[in-house]
C-alpha cells in the first residue's frame, strides 16, 4: 500500500507523464497506416495472365509461328485457353489474325506470401517498439524521482524531456532488441493460428489439442517475456545497461524478493481494475442521464437523438481506452518505484555513509519488517 501512495506521489509531482503515453500512441497510429498502405500496394500487385483464344475455332496449328517449346521438348502448337504473352505470340498473331492473345486477370506475384509476412512482422515490431520506448521513457521518469534524495526541492525542472533524451539517445538498442522479441515469438503465433484455420477442416482431436497445446504456450511466453522486458527497461533506465545485462539483474532481483512481487502485482492489478470500472460506470451513467434528458438544466441544449444509446456507447469505450492509458503510467510508476525499493536496500543500509532513498512511509515498513525478523529470530530454538 505504501509503494502505491508513492506511485501517486510520483505521478502527482511528474504530471507530464501522465500526457506522455499521447506521444507513443501516435507513433503506433503511423506505423499502423505504414503497414495499412503496405498492404493495400500488395494486395494490388498481381501479374497479367493472357490466355489463347481462336475466332470461329478456327485452328492455326499448320502454321509454325502457332507453336511454342516448354522446357527443351518438341514444339507443340497453341491450344485453347493455353497462356501466353503478347510478345512471343505476336509472330503467330501475324500469319494467322483469328488468333489472340487475351487478358484475363491478374494472379498474386509469386513474392505476395512472403512479402506480405514481412510487413506483418515490421507491424508487430513497430507497434511493440513505441510500447516499449514509452515504458523505457516513464522508468526514467520515476527512477529520477525515486533517486532523487529531497524530493520537494532537489528534482530536475524537465525529467521528461532527459529520460526521452536517454531513451533515443542511449536505449535505442535496448528497446529494439527487447521488441524484436516479442515480435518474434508474437510472428510465432501469428503463424500457428493461419496453420490452424488453413488445416481445420483435415484435424482430429490429436491434432487439435496439440495445437491448443503450442497456442497456450506461446502465450505463457510471450506474457513472460513482457514481464521479463518491462523490469529490464526499469534497470536500464536506473544503471544504464544494456539489454542482458538489465534483464539479468532485474529477474535476479524480483526472483530473490518474488514474494513481495507476487502480493504487489496482485494488489495493484486488482486496484487498478477497480479504478477502471469506476471510471467507466461513472462515464456510462453521466452519458445516460444527459442523453436521456434526465438533466434539466441542459436538457434543452442536448439534440433530441432517436438511437441515444450510440453515443454512450463510443463515450465508453473511449473513456476505457483514456482510462487505461493514464493508470497505465500509474503502473509504470508503481514497478519502478518497485525496483528501484529493492535495488535500494541492498546498495544502502540506512547509515549516514548510505542512507536509503526510500520515502518515510517505506522506512517505517522496513522497520517493522527488520522488528519481526528480529523477533522469529529471537522465539526460534
Amino acid at each position: 500500500i505504501a509503494l502505491i501512495e508513492q506511485g501517486s506521489k510520483a505521478v502527482g509531482q511528474m504530471f507530464s507523464s501522465l500526457f506522455f503515453p499521447i506521444i507513443p500512441f501516435l507513433l503506433q497510429l503511423v506505423v499502423v497506416g505504414w503497414f495499412l498502405v503496405v498492404a493495400l500496394y500488395l494486395s494490388s500487385w498481381g501479374e497479367q495472365e493472357y490466355r489463347v483464344s481462336f475466332k470461329n475455332n478456327r485452328d492455326c496449328s499448320d502454321f509454325e509461328a502457332c507453336s511454342r517449346t516448354l522446357n527443351d521438348s518438341i514444339p507443340q502448337a497453341y491450344q485453347s485457353n493455353d497462356t501466353c504473352t503478347p510478345q512471343e505470340f505476336e509472330p503467330c498473331k501475324t500469319v494467322c489474325p483469328e488468333a489472340m492473345c487475351q487478358f484475363v486477370k491478374y494472379t498474386k506475384n509469386k513474392d505476395y506470401s512472403w512479402m506480405q509476412f514481412v510487413n506483418v512482422f515490421g507491424l508487430y515490431w513497430g507497434v511493440f517498439f513505441f510500447s516499449a520506448f514509452a515504458e523505457i521513457v516513464l522508468a526514467g521518469v520515476f527512477s529520477q524521482w525515486y533517486w532523487t534524495f529531497n524530493k520537494k526541492t532537489d528534482l530536475p525542472d524537465c525529467s521528461l524531456g532527459t529520460a526521452m533524451w536517454n531513451a533515443t539517445v542511449f536505449h535505442l538498442g535496448t528497446i529494439a532488441f527487447g521488441s524484436l522479441l516479442i515480435a518474434i515469438v508474437r510472428m510465432i503465433r501469428t503463424v500457428l493460428e493461419y496453420i490452424e484455420r488453413k488445416t481445420k477442416r483435415f484435424n482430429n482431436d490429436l491434432t487439435r489439442c496439440l495445437i491448443w497445446c503450442c497456442k497456450c504456450c506461446l502465450w505463457c511466453l510471450e506474457k513472460f517475456m513482457r514481464f521479463v522486458n518491462r523490469n529490464a527497461y526499469i534497470m536500464c533506465a536506473v544503471k544504464n545497461t544494456n539489454f542482458c545485462k538489465s534483464a539479468k539483474e532485474a529477474f535476479s532481483l524480483l526472483m530473490r524478493n518474488l514474494v513481495r512481487v507476487v502480493v504487489l502485482d496482485s494488489v495493484v492489478d486488482f486496484l487498478l481494475f477497480l479504478g477502471k470500472l469506476v471510471i467507466v460506470l461513472l462515464t456510462g451513467v453521466a452519458s445516460y442521464m444527459t442523453f436521456s434528458g434526465q438533466i434539466p438544466e441542459i436538457k434543452d441544449d442536448i439534440p433530441t437523438l432517436n438511437y441515444f444509446f450510440t453515443p454512450i456507447v463510443f463515450i465508453v469505450i473511449g473513456s476505457y481506452f483514456i482510462a487505461s492509458s493514464f493508470f497505465g503510467v500509474y503502473a509504470m510508476a508503481v514497478d519502478t518505484l518497485f525496483l528501484c525499493f529493492l535495488e535500494d536496500l541492498e546498495r544502502n543500509d540506512g547509515s549516514m555513509e548510505k542512507p536509503y532513498y526510500m520515502s518515510k512511509s517505506l522506512k517505517k515498513i522496513l522497520g517493522k519488517m527488520e522488528k519481526t525478523v528480529n523477533e522469529s529470530r529471537y522465539r526460534s530454538p
